[in-house]
């Protein structure tokens, strides 16, 4: 869907892929072979087990056998087969821990952090603009999958009706899905979970360009020219979405380059600089001195364990923590008594990205809607905002934060 997730196995991908291998083997199961049926209930369970609401599938499996692609026999078999693999782990944890549907529970919880007022991840506005309205986060693309819908339906062609109706129903639910164990409230809306379906609306868009050519060379062309040409305009606004990251790499290698350390990263940061340590042959010392309990909304710090230290941290992440999380940022004066900025990275994108913000910034400043208009200008403010990454050198006598 974007930069950032295509290079980060999320588990929606993950999902989205096993559960588009499983809908391929019931094509190949058709009316008769049930071999074919058993492997695509595997793949269901399968990923179920990476994300529980992979049950929605069933309402897909409805549909392929309403449009006749496998018989009743098939659906009920690769069902099943699912429906007994899940319950191998429905099992486990009732015997384990009592509670057949503790990871349901869990899942529930976690979904539940503190938040700063006026922010929520159940807002019914969080999908459409994502698909329609923020062009960084996935350029026309939904704009072509909403065309290829009306293609399928003016064509009436079934393979057209069975990838709308999948990406339609998932959808559906990512939209207005509930969670039984918080009161049946909305279930939690990321953009990123539109990667749960993006294989089915991929192959539609794909589909009817094919479609499109075959009845005119003339649409034809101009159907893949348009994406390429969206491509072209949109592309850097969708590297903008890689800032934070690209900011830390930056910061990251010439921390190690320098020899700077004990490192010690923002808590957000912490992790994905514990993982780029892996492939290198330097190694960096890093400690954690933030930690923040997402469903407490409480911040502790702990002091590096020896002085001096470098304390790295994500300005991109920690305003964005701090204002829609309550995450209290780092002051690296709270650990010694000398503190300094060694090394700032600002704005590390390619310039072509930033001069098309300013170019949209620019354009959208005629625009007739003022809450649109104010909304572009705030969000280019705060990606051209610098110190994207900053590493401080503490030193002094060790303070207790």
């Amino acid at each position: 869907m974007d930069v950032a997730t295509a290079g980060i196995l999320w588990p929606d991908m993950m999902q989205g892929a096993l559960l588009a291998l499983a809908v391929l083997c019931l094509l190949y199961a058709g009316d008769r072979h049930f071999g074919w049926a058993v492997f695509a209930g595997g793949l269901w369970a399968w990923a179920y087990y990476v994300k529980i609401d992979a049950a929605i599938l069933i309402f897909v499996i409805g549909l392929l056998w309403l449009l006749k692609f496998v018989s009743f026999r098939v659906a009920v078999v690769a069902g099943f087969t699912a429906a007994g693999l899940v319950g191998i782990e429905l099992v486990a944890y009732a015997v384990v821990a009592g509670k057949p549907f503790l990871r349901l529970a869990l899942e529930s919880t976690a979904a539940n952090e503190v938040l700063a007022a006026g922010h929520d991840y159940r807002s019914l506005r969080t999908y459409p603009k994502a698909m329609f309205l923020v062009p960084y986060e996935a350029g026309l693309f939904y704009f072509f999958w909403v065309a290829a819908i009306v293609y399928a339906l003016w064509t009436r062609s079934r393979p057209g009706l069975l990838l709308a109706g999948w990406s339609v129903i998932w959808l559906l639910w990512l939209m207005f899905g509930a969670d039984p164990f918080s009161g049946f409230r909305l279930k939690p809306q990321l953009s990123r979970y539109l990667l749960a379906f993006s294989i089915p609306v991929a192959i539609i868009v794909s589909w009817t360009g094919v479609a499109i050519w075959r009845r005119s060379r003339t649409f034809g062309v101009a159907f893949p020219v348009a994406m390429l040409a969206c491509i072209a305009i949109l592309g850097p606004f969708n590297r903008l979405s890689y800032e934070a990251t690209a900011a830390n790499l930056r910061a990251f290698t010439v921390a190690v380059e320098k020899g700077w350390q004990p490192l010690c990263p923002d808590s957000q940061s912490f992790g994905m600089l514990h993982f780029l340590m892996y492939d290198r042959k330097e190694k960096t010392r890093l400690c954690l001195v933030q930690e923040h309990n997402f469903l407490t909304g409480v911040t502790q710090f702990h002091p590096p364990p020896e002085l001096p230290a470098y304390i790295l941290i994500n300005g991109i992440y920690a305003r964005r923590l701090q204002t829609r999380n309550l995450v209290r940022p780092i002051d690296p004066a709270q650990f010694g008594t000398k503190a300094e900025i060694v090394w700032q990275v600002d704005n590390p994108m390619p310039s072509s990205s930033y001069a098309m913000l300013r170019l949209l910034r620019t354009v959208s400043s005629v625009l007739p809607i003022e809450g649109l208009r104010r909304k572009i200008d705030e969000t280019s403010q705060e990606v051209l905002t610098t110190g994207d990454a900053t590493i401080w050198r503490v030193e002094g006598t060790p303070r207790s934060p």
